[in-house]
């Protein structure tokens, strides 16, 4: 899974016009925005392997696969509750994009002097992120591998473009989890 945020530079960059305040209150917002995407992903089965700026990528092992699904879902919900960040500085408006893959990574770990770090590589990081350009804000869109994944029964795809699919929820029931 990899999701990005939109409107996070225009933030940023008013923010730090405003040198220590700006900075606590950006540093504030991105901890409580960032920890309750987190809390999701652990919760759903997954861990992030990659910051970068406004954007992360998360990987689900097999065992959780089918549970990348919810956690986009609820990643979703956390915008829709939380996408207008009021400030003493101004109001911002966040969304997020959110594309999946599914398939084989391979992984290493990178070392430098006494510092050393996991990496991870393929395909379905390549393909999330190709998938999470081509959505919209707040939509959510997986290439064709995830079809091998179990899709929960509350989940539809729908293809947007050839290799390309756009995730809903069903029926009401499923839109609360």
């Amino acid at each position: 899974l990899f999701f990005d945020m939109t409107g996070f530079t225009q933030m940023t960059t008013t923010l730090m016009q405003q040198e220590k305040k700006g900075a606590e209150i950006l540093s504030q917002l991105l901890k409580d925005l960032f920890g309750r995407i987190v809390d999701v992903i652990h919760k759903q089965g997954g861990f992030i392997s990659t910051f970068a700026g406004d954007a992360a990528t998360a990987i689900f092992p097999e065992t959780n696969s089918g549970n990348v699904f919810d956690a986009a879902i609820k990643i979703r919900k956390i915008f829709d509750d939380l996408h207008i960040q009021q400030t003493e500085f101004g109001e911002f408006i966040l969304d997020v994009r959110i594309g999946i893959d599914a398939g084989i990574l391979n992984w290493g770990i990178f070392s430098f002097e006494k510092n050393s770090t996991f990496f991870f590589k393929g395909e379905p990081i390549d393909g999330a992120a190709r998938a999470e350009h081509i959505a919209d804000k707040r939509q959510i869109i997986a290439t064709e591998n995830v079809r091998s994944l179990s899709l929960p029964e509350s989940y539809a795809l729908h293809e947007i473009e050839e290799y390309f699919y756009s995730i809903h929820v069903q029926d009401q029931q499923a839109s609360r989890i």
